[in-house]
């Protein structure tokens, strides 16, 4: 089952520890498969779990629901250098959402207003203008480089 959830909602590259579907929301579970990190600083694999951050990260919505992923997300420390860093998972960045909830969103604000997608998706109006302007933003650098070829 837990296979099916992570195909259904394209999450390769983490684990599925829990879900729970409820009225508004459907909530997952995930962490990072690896047991090592590299740290950024100096490059050495470490093992040493400095702490936990709990992230609550929005996804995708499904059938009328947000479906959220609670991330475990863990803090290394590295010996070599005596640094604390956070581990990094492909595919969640540091934004509370995800690329695919983005793309929701815009296709969404492109349909009906920002304050009807506002209310619906409950996201901030900030939240709204930076998809927005990181869209317009990545538009402009795709067209001035098709310019040049």
């Amino acid at each position: 089952m837990k296979q099916d959830i992570k195909k259904l909602l394209g999450l390769q590259s983490v684990w599925i520890d829990s879900w729970e579907i409820l009225d508004t929301e459907i909530n997952v579970g995930i962490r990072s498969p690896r047991t090592s990190c590299m740290c950024p600083h100096c490059t050495k694999s470490t093992k040493k779990v400095h702490s936990y951050k709990f992230r609550r990260i929005k996804h995708s919505i499904w059938q009328e629901r947000t479906v959220v992923l609670n991330f475990k997300q863990r803090r290394f420390y590295c010996r070599k250098c005596n640094k604390a860093f956070t581990e990094y998972v492909f595919g969640i960045s540091r934004r509370n959402t995800t690329e695919n909830f983005r793309s929701i969103l815009l296709k969404n604000m492109s349909r009906a207003s920002l304050r009807y997608t506002m209310d619906n998706s409950k996201v901030s109006s900030s939240t709204l203008y930076e998809i927005l302007n990181e869209n317009h933003f990545f538009h402009l650098i795709s067209s001035s480089y098709s310019h040049f070829q």
